[in-house]
Order: C-alpha cells, then structure tokens, then sequence
C-alpha cells in the first residue's frame, strides 16, 4: 500500500499529507491530530484537539471548541488559529491538494473567533461536514500549524520536511529522525500534550519505529 519505486521510498522528504504525492500511511499520518476521531466499533465519537461542536438550526454555520493547553511540538501553542487556517487554506488551495475541493464545496468563510472557538459558515447546509474532518475509515482533514504552513502559498509543494528544524510539527507523541529512500525511522518524543492532559493518554510504549 506504500507508494514505491523498485524498493525505494519516492516521498522520503514529503511529509505534507495534503500534498498530491503524499501518501499518509508512510508515516505522515502519526504526525497530524485530529478535532475528532470516529470509532467504527464503538459507533461514537471521541474529541480529540477539540472539546465539542455544534451547529446551528439548519446546518448553514458550526461552531467548534478547541482543547486549550495543546502544543505543538516545538513549543507553539495550538489554538483555534491553526483549525481556522487548515480549513481556510485547504478551500483557498481547492484541487490542487488532497481533500482541498471537498472544503471549497461547502466552505463561505471560517475565523477563530477567540483562542478556542472556530466558527465556520458555509455557503449550503453541511450537516457532515465536521464528519468529513474527524479520522474515519483512514480519512479525515489534518489539523496543520499555522506558523509553519503559512510559509508556503502552494501546498501541493511544500513538503514540511527539514530535520535540522525538527519538521514536520506535530501535536502527536512522535518525532522524525530520519527519513530516506531506504528508511523511516520515528521515535516517541519526550512529551505529549494528551499525557499532561491526565484523562486522555498515557506515552505509548513503543520507543521507536523503523
């Protein structure tokens, strides 16, 4: 299911999962928390960067709280800024990145009202649309940092990839330290922000993925 050439990884150094080319299960998938997870078995939904969400009467505008006390891995604070810009972004970039028309379908605009709140308004009603974001079934839109990916005015290029800068950012519990044609080597960084949450997590205890 990796994309290989003879052997060989082609997106070592990609590791943007909105890019065209990326492919989120060679590694960038652990990098990128979502608002929500869905689980399938249990049929519910669990919060993750964010607390709660709610729509109003006919579907047309949603409103999102996010976790306060979330970090990104070199130290940034997550907020609703970083929700507001992935979402905005993602529309502005349309269909020359992944899931990027999906969110110009429906999106009119979206802002962070306040460190925590995202309200998004849409030109329809989207009653699924916080669906479409949550990780299900190995889909979901990646919550990505503002400060970051705002260096970039074309997505379908940027990789997020340069390990003198500790990159790619991450909320999640995991570090790259290196990545080549012939490997991927991620290791479980020293925090997490989900552990000091107390009820969330605990570190995993696996140390080290090749």
């Amino acid at each position: 299911m990796w994309q290989g050439q003879q052997g060989k990884y082609i997106d070592a150094e990609l590791w943007n999962p909105y890019a065209p080319d990326a492919n989120h299960q060679n590694g960038p998938g652990l990098f990128y928390e979502p608002l929500y997870f869905y689980s399938a078995f249990a049929n519910k939904e669990i919060p993750w960067l964010a607390e709660s969400y709610k729509y109003n009467a006919d579907f047309t505008s949603l409103t999102i709280k996010t976790r306060s006390g979330i970090q990104w891995s070199d130290g940034q604070p997550f907020s609703a800024k970083d929700v507001a810009f992935t979402i905005s972004e993602s529309a502005k970039q349309g269909n020359k990145i992944n899931f990027g028309s999906d969110v110009a379908t429906f999106l009119k605009d979206v802002s962070a009202t306040d460190d925590t709140t995202v309200v998004v308004n849409f030109k329809v009603p989207a009653p699924k649309f916080m669906y479409m974001m949550m990780y299900r079934y190995d889909l979901g839109l990646y919550m990505v940092p503002q400060h970051i990916f705002s260096q970039s005015s074309d997505w379908s290029t940027f990789t997020a990839f340069d390990l003198s800068k500790d990159w790619p950012v991450t909320t999640g519990p995991w570090k790259l330290v290196f990545s080549s044609p012939d490997q991927k080597i991620i290791d479980r960084r020293a925090d997490w922000w989900a552990v000091k949450a107390g009820q969330l997590r605990a570190m995993p205890a696996v140390q080290r993925i090749v």
